[in-house]
């Protein structure tokens, strides 16, 4: 499987390695005749998907994994670039909700995509799977507490 030259999107499983890229709008614009320059801003995952920006494109969220998943459906990390306009050579990207392996209280996220709107205030809003049961869980994005939402 060639990287060169680099194909968009995902295909067949979105459990294969993806990253999220950066491209400038402008320079997109300028360069549709020629190649595009993009920065890697998750190289140190092995897959990222469902991007989602707050409501001010300060803060963006993402389900990610460092490490390949065995089985479809597996637990997926929460991470969070803050202040995601400032430069894009200094990132900082933080991990929210890291997986779980032997869980008591909380199982970890297992979803495939982030709600299109998942902010409210300081808060993701989002679904997951808890045992047999599909819940709405509320992560708030400074302490990381999770609370469930739904019985």
């Amino acid at each position: 499987w060639s990287t060169k030259p680099r194909r968009l999107g995902m295909i067949y499983c979105y459990h294969r390695s993806c990253q999220l890229l950066y491209v400038d709008i402008t320079d997109f614009v300028k360069s549709l005749s020629t190649s595009i320059e993009y920065k890697t801003i998750t190289s140190s995952l092995y897959l990222s998907r469902s991007p989602r920006f707050d409501y001010q494109s300060k803060i963006l969220v993402f389900l990610g994994r460092k490490e390949k998943m065995v089985t479809h459906n597996g637990c997926m990390e929460l991470y969070a670039i803050p202040n995601f306009n400032d430069d894009i050579n200094t990132l900082n990207m933080i991990c929210l909700v890291p997986l779980v392996n032997h869980y008591h209280d909380f199982p970890g996220l297992y979803l495939d995509q982030l709600p299109i709107k998942c902010f409210i205030d300081n808060f993701i809003v989002l679904n997951s799977v808890w045992g047999s049961r599909d819940v709405i869980l509320s992560i708030d994005i400074k302490s990381n507490e999770i609370k469930v939402l739904s019985n």
